[in-house]
């Protein structure tokens, strides 16, 4: 523990007091909490020492709490061909698993349903680029389609049902390590 921030160059260090005696003696919640508190007691200092607005850091330590230590992207909606739905991306990641779920609003109707879940490889997982290519393939089916056909995760409206499919063949789990090196 040090009084004060170390700057070296661009890079400032900072030691707030860590109990492993305490860290270990926690479930994995309490230790998900121990540890942003931790980061949260180095911030505000940072913030005091340095004149940082703490308004950022209160408001990420709060919104963590809230979604209850997972990490939560909603990507942007798209509209439907004929502009009466929209639908979006939603990722949510725990340490281990990686859920994708879509949302189509249809007036004031909102349907959320699970496209898949998968290991959750942080930085290296293939979701990210994935995302990239969610769409409506009409004005029915909405999820993501990859790479002509290779890998698509659908919801469609009409028969409501999660449809997934590997190289045009429907299946009921998708095998991402054929597309991607890390997965």
């Amino acid at each position: 523990m040090w009084d004060k921030a170390w700057v070296f160059g661009s890079i400032i260090n900072i030691a707030p007091f860590f109990s492993l005696d305490k860290f270990i003696s926690l479930d994995a919640k309490g230790k998900k909490q121990y540890t942003l508190d931790l980061i949260q007691t180095a911030t505000l200092s940072l913030s005091d020492e340095y004149g940082w607005d703490k308004t950022v850091f209160e408001n990420a330590y709060d919104n963590v709490l809230k979604s209850e230590f997972v990490f939560k992207i909603n990507c942007p909606a798209k509209q439907s061909r004929d502009r009466k739905k929209t639908g979006n991306l939603i990722i949510e990641k725990t340490e281990t698993v990686t859920s994708v779920y879509i949302n189509i609003q249809i007036g004031s109707l909102s349907i959320k349903r699970k496209l898949f879940a998968k290991k959750n490889l942080w930085w290296y997982d293939c979701i990210y680029i994935l995302a990239r290519h969610t769409k409506w393939l009409d004005t029915e089916r909405f999820g993501i389609d990859y790479g002509k056909g290779k890998i698509k995760a659908l919801y469609c409206l009409e028969k409501d049902q999660v449809q997934l499919f590997e190289g045009g063949e429907q299946v009921t789990e998708i095998n991402f390590s054929k597309y991607f090196v890390l997965n």
